[in-house]
């Protein structure tokens, strides 16, 4: 029962013509309600929402209030410190302990410009300290 590939075409459609592809009537649905009825079928179809399993719980964080002295001690504090430290680098102590440590430093008891960027490092030095003295000191 072979038949040439040429012949093919003209079988199929000489079958479309004798109805010998069609469906049994048996198997053609007669009913299309369940199909047309369904929501997820839709285009615009938005599924709902699925309840969770686990329920987010609100985080409250306990945030400290500041006092008004707290709130300018905060906002003064690097003023404050650097004054007290240029009082501290301009007295004459101060110099003449420079002198004596580094004594390359001056030049007839007074500071050279080498003494005085000794004495900005110290002062940066002393500056950076501080600082991270305050911010161990206040940490809870």
């Amino acid at each position: 029962m072979s038949t040439p590939i040429s012949e093919l075409p003209y079988n199929t459609a000489t079958n479309t013509v004798s109805a010998t592809t069609e469906l049994p009537a048996r198997d053609i649905p007669r009913e299309t309600v369940n199909h047309t009825t369904d929501a997820q079928v839709t285009a615009n179809y938005v599924p709902p929402k699925q309840p969770e399993y686990i329920e987010q719980q609100p985080v409250h964080y306990h945030q400290p209030t500041q006092s008004k002295i707290d709130k300018l001690f905060e906002e003064f504090k690097l003023p404050i410190l650097l004054s007290v430290l240029y009082f501290i680098f301009q007295m004459p102590t101060v110099q003449s302990f420079i002198i004596r440590v580094f004594p390359s430093v001056a030049h007839s008891g007074e500071l050279t410009t080498l003494g005085v960027v000794v004495k900005s490092i110290m002062f940066g030095l002393a500056y950076h300290v501080s600082m991270f003295m305050m911010d161990y000191l206040n940490q809870p």
